[in-house]
């Protein structure tokens, strides 16, 4: 691809180097990079520190003394590993996995509350752009929903692809997680989709039963309703 395809992270001028490292990051110059990189060092540029990965571990086997050992340091809370997989099979494959991440995708509330006492970075992304909060509502985790919501999760995210929190439990016919995200102000109207419907255009097209819909362990027509209900919730939210 060619470099005038890409911007300058700092001052957004078309690019024409590039960080030799994760190959992700753009820059217009040499200067421009060196005064970037403190930054993009901590925040996209990963150099992998192991201890991410025992505390992404611990999270997922419940192993709270390491965790609470770990997630008091700020460089290993907020970290990221290149890539993680989490049940070993090649589809499994999380790139840019953090602990917040791992936490949200095992629905485990209370090795959650653990890591929101440390002050966790909410918005730390995967490659894909989803923050936790994503992961949390692509899981259908209630509890954590609502305690990343209440912890400052910002409901208005979107991912790489344009898909918002809402979209995601809109398809998944996920009532609660709609209920949660309306009473933390989201934009109904903030996401789109790769073929750019919002949050209401996806709701109006589950409830018609036009091949959308994942809700777990629902029945087609079950769906369908459960779908008219959240339309109906979007348009009196937007109503008032």
């Amino acid at each position: 691809m060619s470099s005038l395809s890409h911007l300058c992270a700092v001052c957004l001028q078309k690019a024409k180097h590039r960080c030799s490292r994760c190959q992700e990051t753009w820059y217009c110059s040499v200067e421009h990079q060196r005064e970037d990189w403190k930054a993009h060092k901590a925040t996209v540029c990963l150099s992998e520190d192991p201890r991410v990965l025992q505390l992404i571990e611990a999270i997922s086997c419940d192993n709270r003394a390491v965790v609470k050992k770990l997630a008091s340091i700020p460089a290993v809370l907020n970290g990221r590993v290149a890539s993680y997989n989490p049940t070993g099979q090649p589809r499994s494959l999380l790139k840019k996995w953090s602990p917040l991440h791992e936490c949200a995708r095992v629905a485990n509330l209370t090795v959650l509350k653990l890591l929101l006492k440390q002050k966790p970075n909410l918005e730390v992304e995967d490659e894909t752009g989803a923050t936790p909060l994503f992961v949390a509502v692509g899981v259908q985790g209630h509890k954590v929903i609502r305690t990343l919501l209440n912890a400052g999760a910002d409901p208005d995210a979107t991912i790489i692809e344009g898909w918002s929190a809402l979209m995601i439990a809109i398809r998944n016919s996920d009532i609660e997680t709609v209920e949660a995200l309306l009473e933390n102000d989201v934009d109904v109207m903030g996401g789109r989709d790769p073929l750019g419907r919002n949050a209401l255009d996806i709701a109006e097209k589950v409830a018609a039963g036009r091949g959308m819909a994942f809700g777990l362990g629902k029945t087609s027509m079950e769906t369908c309703e459960r779908a008219q209900d959240i339309v109906d919730m979007l348009v009196g939210y937007l109503v008032d």
